[in-house]
């Protein structure tokens, strides 16, 4: 259970910080910031889920 609670943990993190980057993203005028956050987001959304895959296989975060 103690491994869940880790990746649940991880997964908040990452999902506040997906929050802020899109507010900050939806905001932003200036074009080339609006492009590095929006991949930043694509990154974020793809390692939470991968983590929420694994986590719902049992393994352990980095494993694949």
């Amino acid at each position: 259970m103690k491994k869940n609670n880790h990746t649940i943990n991880q997964l908040d993190t990452l999902l506040e910080e997906y929050k802020t980057i899109f507010e900050v993203t939806s905001q932003a005028t200036d074009k080339n910031a609006y492009l590095k956050n929006q991949k930043t987001l694509e990154e974020l959304g793809e390692k939470i889920k991968t983590m929420q895959f694994n986590a719902r296989l049992g393994l352990k975060p980095g494993l694949l």
